[in-house]
């Protein structure tokens, strides 16, 4: 089980990502879909500011998107995302999965999540500058490449004040820190802490650890912890390389 005072994670399963190799193959997936908005895409990057203080191209603050919320659609996201996760993690039969994630959005309602004002939440990462480059691009809307978008440290440095979105592959092997090589010193825990994540919402203080004994409690019935770690694709023997950034592209 993740522990409960650790940090969110954007993504559990490593399955999506067994072929991406570089940002080439991510950047292949926007090119072939209409937008960022595709689940092909979704599966395998999210979208963010490249800074608090940007609009990311729309004209709009970030205190405007914390009490007025995101783009509709979301919510149908979160919905398929949950979906995929406990298929994933081998649950699959469908009148269970519909019960449990009716469950999961009760347990969202009680905590304030949904439907109320303000609609907002921010979380707020810090990515280790050794491996940033390799693991997200500076992006125009809608997720298209960014002019020298690539690589995202130098996009950044021409910009005074930081300003645009980039797209970012939440890989598992780095937001939970597992097995990667780096100069970073380990911590006791083990942890490199190449990823730091910070959450925010603007008007409820919600009892995370609460909250997450919770959601863990729904799926516990029906999962065999060793066989969903398995079809999650953290077997011992199945360790995935890092995405690296491709010399064509710098």
């Amino acid at each position: 089980e993740y522990p409960i005072t650790a940090p969110p994670v954007l993504r559990f399963s490593r399955r999506a990502f067994a072929d991406l190799r570089s940002l080439s193959n991510l950047l292949s997936v926007r090119e072939r879909n209409v937008s960022d908005r595709a689940h092909e895409y979704r599966s395998l990057a999210v979208s963010a500011f490249s800074s608090c203080f940007a609009s990311g191209g729309y004209h709009k603050s970030m205190q405007q998107y914390l009490w007025g919320g995101f783009p509709s659609g979301t919510a149908n996201y979160v919905n398929k995302l949950i979906e995929d996760l406990l298929s994933a993690a081998g649950i699959t039969e469908p009148d269970v999965l519909s019960s449990l994630k009716a469950r999961i959005k009760t347990i969202g309602d009680d905590y304030g999540l949904g439907g109320t004002e303000p609609l907002g939440q921010v979380l707020q990462i810090f990515i280790h500058k050794s491996v940033v480059d390799a693991f997200a691009y500076g992006a125009q809307p809608l997720g298209a490449l960014a002019p020298r978008g690539i690589p995202l440290t130098a996009w950044l440095q021409q910009q005074c004040p930081l300003e645009g979105q980039v797209r970012l592959v939440p890989h598992p092997d780095l937001f939970l820190d597992a097995a990667n090589p780096s100069p970073a010193p380990a911590r006791q825990d083990g942890h490199r802490g190449l990823v730091k994540i910070f959450d925010f919402c603007p008007s409820r203080d919600i009892d995370k650890q609460a909250l997450r004994r919770d959601l863990q409690a729904v799926p516990r019935p029906y999962l065999n912890p060793a066989r969903a770690k398995q079809l999650l694709g953290y077997a011992p023997e199945d360790v995935a390389e890092f995405p690296a950034v491709p010399d064509e592209v710098i």
